[in-house]
């Protein structure tokens, strides 16, 4: 048998003899690299950072070229990524604080900040990946807690709110300033966007209180808005009397009695003219006509006596006009009638008429 024929045989046996070894071996390989390869490709979430804290090399890596950014990294398997968010955050807050008058108030708070990528090292080192609960939450507490002992219940919804609103968030930034001591002076390692008040709970006595307090306030200026129109009307009509003044001054030489007639002539024409019933005197004193009301008492004008009479005080026949209300015929009802008649006698059952004529208006 030659050497070739020999050789097949030879790995057959090696194979044979070293099967299980290189199935364990490679067995192994397969677990090691399972456990490994997990822990040495990393991915970073989007708005994230990794920081690297190296087992063999000095512990937390705060260089800021030793941040991991986005994406995927291959690191030691031996070393531990940290991720930390680097986005926009806000946290909410409840609390209950103490007014200087003893009274206690609940408050909502609602914190936005956001972490330096370039300081996520320090960061990790100094407060942790737990840095929201281990010092910004307390922080917070105790800034509020102290602003709100210094103020009165009537100042968290004045205009002093909004200097209490700023007087928290600068010393929260002073306080976030002093923690970070390893970056330079006016640089932190959590950027505060701004402290939000939320809702502000007072005592129920205190509501009502304050609620009475707002009514009678806007009432009172209620009662101001209306003293102030009251003022205005006063003035239109002070300027509107001496306006009326004004023109009765300067009408009062043309108010002739010649045009005063003429006038009254105009006036009895139009009522004359008119459909409606009217009773007109017309010879009245001033030669102007009377308009009487058929339905009240007749104005008549002053009699003419005669001196020479036979003292009965009997009035002369004069031009006046007295209406005549004997009609009896219902369809003449709608119509008026003017008689220019003389005075009756008041020792005659029957009135004599004197000298005139006698007209009807319609």
């Amino acid at each position: 048998m030659t050497e070739e024929q020999k050789s097949p045989s030879k790995r057959r046996n090696w194979l044979d003899r070293h099967l299980i070894t290189m199935l364990l071996v490679v067995g192994f390989s397969m677990f090691i690299a399972f456990l490994v390869l997990p822990r040495a490709i990393q991915i970073v979430p989007s708005g994230h950072v990794g920081v690297v804290f190296s087992t063999l090399h000095g512990g937390t890596k705060t260089d800021p070229e030793d941040i991991l950014g986005e994406g995927l990294h291959i690191v030691n398997p031996l070393n531990v990524v940290y991720l930390y968010n680097a986005r926009l955050q806000v946290k909410s807050l409840d609390l209950v604080a103490l007014t200087s008058e003893g009274l206690n108030v609940g408050m909502q708070l609602s914190l936005r900040f956001t972490i330096q990528k370039k300081f996520a090292g320090f960061l990790h080192r100094d407060l942790g990946p737990n840095y929201i609960e281990s010092h910004l939450i307390p922080a917070i507490q105790r800034v509020t807690l102290a602003e709100i002992a210094l103020k009165r219940v009537e100042d968290l919804y004045s205009v002093s709110r909004s200097e209490m609103k700023a007087n928290i968030e600068g010393i929260l930034k002073d306080d976030l300033r002093n923690v970070s001591k390893s970056v330079p002076f006016m640089d932190t390692y959590i950027l505060l966007n701004d402290v939000l008040i939320r809702e502000i709970k007072l005592p129920e006595l205190v509501n009502s209180a304050i609620d009475l307090k707002e009514t009678l306030r806007q009432t009172k200026e209620g009662y101001g808005f209306r003293l102030q129109i009251a003022d205005l009307e006063r003035r239109r009509k002070r300027v509107e009397a001496e306006g009326i003044q004004m023109y009765q001054r300067i009408i009062a030489d043309s108010l002739t009695p010649e045009y005063l007639r003429y006038e009254g002539i105009k006036a009895t024409l139009q009522l004359a003219e008119s459909p409606n019933s009217k009773v007109i005197v017309i010879g009245s004193e001033g030669n102007l006509p009377i308009i009487l009301d058929s339905n009240g008492t007749t104005a008549t004008p002053s009699p003419n006596t005669d001196p020479t009479g036979s003292g009965t005080g009997q009035p002369q026949a004069s031009g006046s006009a007295v209406v005549d209300h004997t009609n009896k015929d219902p369809s003449l009802l709608n119509d008026e009638h003017v008689d220019l008649i003389g005075r009756p006698n008041p020792n005659r059952a029957t009135p004599t008429p004197s000298a005139g004529t006698t007209s009807t208006l319609n």
